[in-house]
């Protein structure tokens, strides 16, 4: 009964959509002289509402050439900082998928390893460091640092890639470039995993499931720890920051987590006897100041994984200590940090003294005093980062997986309207179709949507007509969307249009999608003043002027954004006499 209910509804409301998108058809027909015009795709539901508004923000996402498919990594605004832009942010993204399970166990990925897994900055194209701690190629499993040069909220996502048989390894250290000075996951011996990589010794430490992935275990009664000779390895000058995620096992005596601590300089941060995390400078007289006394701050629990942050600001004049995320405490320091010499993980600088019992994942040092919001946010992100990001809807662009066999593609020119035609095979779960157009070498617009059959094993017909073509040489492609937001595209079109005659034309607008403005050339045959005018998507006029235009040759008409032009859809008219050219226009953030 509960399968048949759910097919009856999902039938009424495709239905619905039906009619209104007929409806809508024929009143086109009716005022064009009986040309039916199927480009007036109406609404989504709320699922794909909010792909619309991502499409309007984030349009014409460039393609890496020779992936089989691709996912949109938004990340939750709730969790972001309301006035500040996050640089240099290490972004955990932890997931499993289906589609990253290996070509053999029914995935996309060809790599053992996840070589052919990289990360994009949202314009789809720009490559951004990432580093892969954990791989589980047949379960799908991934566990990654990606790096953001910055991220707040009006630039909070990114694309993942994934299926190439001869992709490259993009994965690499220099997602801990500066202002990271070390880092150590944990879970590839004792070395550090930054840009300069700290090679250490160490004795009676094992390897433990971690926070992320690996940790170290250490153990007080047989003194373990490690230990790394510093040759001014670590440029750290007015300005410190020291994390580390750990599970503590006991607190009778004062453990040391990381330390360079010397009688003429160096750090150290440690968990106390009652359990409260401390962090202690030295100056290079030997003097020694650390938050030991601050009495209000909040002991770590037993057995249960917490992050410690530390930063020491010289400018500030301050040291405050961070527990999960929250300022724990903080104190006036009146000294200068001088640099270390050796650094401990695991007890004191003497090695004799001060054992750390328990887990240590994910240690970091940077030369740069983070602030509340950045050591907040990490926090959020690494603690739960189920909630601090989400995926959106698949795009694939190889045979496997299909939602649609797309055959005998075809595009004509007809009255000066091209007319893309084409066959489909086997839909499955298939929602609809997007015509979408570019001049060559450009970016795929959408021009109109029409819907699919859901599923269906015999051919059908389709067709979408572009009743206001780019004059010139452009290309065509189909786009198939699934109710779960998977696309594929088809292979492109290229077809010409003549320009018709006439006294005005615009010849190019570039760029469109804009940001800052943009630039129109166009073409008059009498010197009448052009009238040029913006109106956004609501009918407000936002812009005037008037040109007196060349016509020996082009006239080229440079737009300026003013700072309170908001994003979304724009109108260019550009009217002489009693001829008016229109174009749409797209403003990004």
């Amino acid at each position: 009964m509960r399968l048949r209910l759910r097919t009856k509804n999902r039938l009424s409301y495709r239905l619905k959509r039906r009619l209104r998108t007929v409806a809508f058809a024929a009143t086109m027909g009716c005022l064009a002289g009986g040309i039916t015009y199927l480009y007036s795709f109406i609404g989504q539901v709320s699922e794909s509402r909010a792909a619309e508004k991502d499409a309007l923000l984030h349009p014409n996402a460039g393609i890496l050439e020779g992936y089989s498919g691709r996912k949109k990594i938004n990340i939750n605004i709730e969790k972001l900082p309301q006035a500040e832009t996050l640089e240099d942010f290490p972004m955990l993204i932890s997931l499993r998928l289906d589609e990253l399970k290996r070509i053999e166990d029914g995935g996309m990925v060809s790599g053992r390893d996840g070589e052919d897994i990289v990360f994009t900055q949202e314009d789809g194209l720009t490559i951004i460091p990432f580093q892969i701690e954990r791989f589980e190629p047949a379960t799908g499993k991934l566990l990654a640092w990606v790096r953001f040069d910055s991220l707040s909220q009006n630039k909070h996502s990114a694309w993942m890639y994934y299926g190439k048989s001869d992709a490259l390894a993009y994965s690499n250290n220099k997602t801990f470039d500066k202002p990271f000075e070390a880092v150590w996951h944990m879970n590839r011996g004792i070395q550090s995993d930054a840009t300069k990589p700290l090679a250490g010794e160490y004795r009676g430490i094992k390897d433990e499931e971690g926070r992320f992935a690996a940790a170290k275990e250490f153990f007080a009664y047989d003194g373990s720890h490690a230990k790394f000779e510093l040759k001014n390895e670590l440029s750290i000058d007015g300005e410190l920051t020291v994390s580390a995620w750990v599970k503590t096992e006991a607190k009778s005596w004062d453990q040391t987590l990381v330390s360079t601590a010397s009688r003429d300089g160096g750090f150290s941060l440690y968990i106390d006897a009652a359990g409260k995390p401390v962090f202690g400078i030295t100056d290079k007289q030997g003097r020694f100041i650390s938050t030991a006394k601050y009495e209000t701050s909040n002991a770590l629990e037993d057995n249960k994984w917490c992050q410690i942050t530390a930063v020491y600001s010289n400018a500030a004049d301050s040291i405050i200590v961070y527990l999960n995320g929250k300022r724990n405490s903080a104190i006036y320091t009146n000294l200068e940090l001088a640099p270390g010499k050796d650094l401990f993980i695991g007890s004191m600088t003497s090695g004799n003294k001060g054992f750390f019992n328990g887990l240590i994942d994910e240690l970091r040092i940077a030369s740069r005093a983070c602030s509340p919001a950045f050591i907040e946010t990490q926090w959020l992100s690494e603690s739960d980062p189920e909630s601090f990001f989400k995926i959106d809807g698949q795009e694939v662009f190889s045979a496997s997986p299909r939602l649609s066999e797309i055959i005998n593609l075809e595009s004509e020119v007809i009255d000066e309207h091209v007319t893309v035609r084409w066959q489909s095979s086997k839909e499955r779960n298939l929602d609809y179709y997007t015509l979408e157009r570019a001049i060559p070498g450009g970016k795929f617009t959408e021009v109109a949507r029409t819907l699919g059959k859901g599923d269906a094993d015999e051919n059908e017909s389709y067709f979408i007509i572009d009743p206001a073509p780019l004059f010139g040489t452009a290309e065509y492609r189909v786009r198939s969307t699934s109710f779960k937001g998977e696309s594929q595209i088809s292979e492109s079109r290229t077809v010409y249009v003549q320009a018709p005659l006439a006294n005005l034309g615009i010849n190019r607008i570039e760029p469109n999608p804009f940001k800052e403005g943009f630039e129109v050339a166009f073409k008059a045959a009498i010197d009448d003043e052009v009238a040029v005018k913006l109106t956004s998507i609501s009918g407000n006029v936002v812009y005037v002027n008037n040109l007196k235009p060349s016509t020996a040759t082009e006239t080229i008409f440079q737009f300026r954004s003013p700072e309170n032009l908001k994003p979304g859809i724009y109108f260019l008219s550009l009217q002489q006499a009693s001829e008016q050219r229109t174009v749409k226009l797209i403003k990004q953030l």
